[in-house]
């Protein structure tokens, strides 16, 4: 299957510093790098200020479930390996490389690409998240009782959303539901796309 477009061409270039784009440019070049990256990916869609039609954007923001090692559905490289060579062809400028979130320079563009790593078991609450805006991710996570979106009973925690019962009775200290204590009694629940 062919991609839609093609690989980013990408030049470098000295002049690489982080700039506002309207969004049609930027949504092209999001694709263009989505489109890349995609081999190395079981999904990958822009998330963020372009997925919301933001009229000028200063980043493209990408969430990718990338493809397993040692299966048949592996890719010829993995998305690491894939971004070292982006990184050492001049394409990309590294600034954060964690195992769940990157953030590179688009050396031509001077555009900053934030890619966010996850699984699909966390793809829905990642990818609603990564979308924003900020407050609109920060009340999605909150609870009601302090002003946010999320049912009281309900936790997110680590990218999956929990029955807060469930939770509670392992941890120290109950007012801390990030942990270090975090312990559940029962599974997540599944939160495959957003909508769930």
């Amino acid at each position: 299957m062919t991609p839609p477009h093609p690989p980013i061409p990408l030049t470098p270039s000295s002049h690489a510093t982080k700039r506002q784009v309207r969004l049609r440019p930027a949504r092209l070049l999001a694709e263009r790098v989505r489109d890349t990256l995609a081999p190395a990916c079981q999904r990958i869609e822009i998330a963020g200020s372009i997925r919301r039609d933001r009229p000028v954007v200063g980043d493209i923001e990408l969430v990718a479930i990338p493809k397993p090692a040692g299966s048949l559905f592996t890719a010829a490289e993995s998305l690491d390996q894939l971004i070292d060579r982006l990184i050492r062809s001049g394409h990309l400028a590294p600034v954060k490389r964690g195992p769940r979130f990157q953030q590179h320079q688009l050396v031509r563009s001077g555009m900053t690409l934030d890619l966010f790593v996850t699984d699909p078991d966390r793809w829905g609450v990642i990818f609603a998240i990564r979308t924003g805006p900020a407050a609109f991710s920060k009340s999605l996570v909150t609870n009601a009782a302090h002003g946010g979106r999320l049912d009281d009973d309900y936790m997110i925690h680590d990218g999956r959303v929990w029955h807060a019962e469930s939770v509670f009775k392992g941890m120290i200290d109950a007012t801390d539901r990030r942990g270090p204590f975090f312990q559940a009694t029962s599974p997540p629940l599944d939160t495959p796309e957003e909508r769930d």
